[in-house]
């Protein structure tokens, strides 16, 4: 639900989730390691693990790019985006990467 103000241009959202029942949560033994965060162009992701897929999304929730990584460790080049905030989904999880100039 969003609530509108407009005589004060306040705006409040609202997002609906139901519960997350303990039996729905998938039992990931290890994290990224994304660095650095900030980044101004090369974001580089280590995992224990081969990555497997590896998504990065614009604020928006559109996908900028999508790619299977067969390694424990990738270099993402995130220099031809613009400065924001993006979205990077792997190992089960999201994760939020800040790209500036």
């Amino acid at each position: 639900a969003i609530m509108l103000n407009p005589q004060r241009a306040e705006y409040e959202f609202y997002i609906y989730s139901p519960a997350t029942r303990i039996d729905n949560i998938a039992d990931f033994t290890t994290d990224l390691r994304i660095y650095p965060n900030p980044t101004k162009g090369i974001l580089t992701i280590n995992s224990e693990e081969v990555l497997g897929k590896i998504e990065l999304y614009n604020i928006y929730g559109s996908l900028i790019s999508s790619r299977e990584v067969t390694k424990n460790s990738y270099k993402l080049d995130l220099s031809n985006l613009a400065e924001g905030i993006y979205i990077l989904k792997g190992n089960g999880a999201s994760y939020k990467i800040q790209k500036v100039n």
